[in-house]
């Protein structure tokens, strides 16, 4: 009988979450020569490079897209530089890669979400 709780117990999450998805997209990445504006020693890290996610969240009730990226300005300009120093990229706008997911035209049924 423990058996059988312990494997519904570890069934039950994986069910519950069996028909949500999320998506990552590259909205951009961002180099700093100097990480003391993040509160880090320079010598603390040898990380220079980030990564700048949006995230597409699919639910049954809905979806949810968490918009983190750069400006949509940037997109596909190259490589700029970032006030305050650094340099920043942004190759596929937000909307161009939602835009070739297999979801077709999801930006369209994006509530609030604006194409300009």
């Amino acid at each position: 009988m423990r058996r059988i709780l312990l494997l519904l117990c570890l069934w039950l999450p994986t069910a519950a979450w069996s028909d949500v998805k999320l998506t990552v997209f590259n909205c951009g990445e961002l180099r700093f020569d100097d990480v003391t504006a993040f509160g880090l020693a320079n010598e603390e890290t040898d990380v220079r490079d980030m990564f700048v996610p949006c995230y597409l969240i699919e639910h049954p009730r809905g979806r949810l897209l968490w918009d983190s990226g750069l400006p949509l300005a940037v997109a596909g300009k190259g490589e700029m530089d970032v006030p305050g120093g650094g340099r920043m990229s942004y190759a596929t706008s937000i909307i161009e890669q939602l835009a070739h997911q297999t979801c077709g035209a999801m930006a369209q049924t994006l509530p609030g979400f604006v194409t300009r």
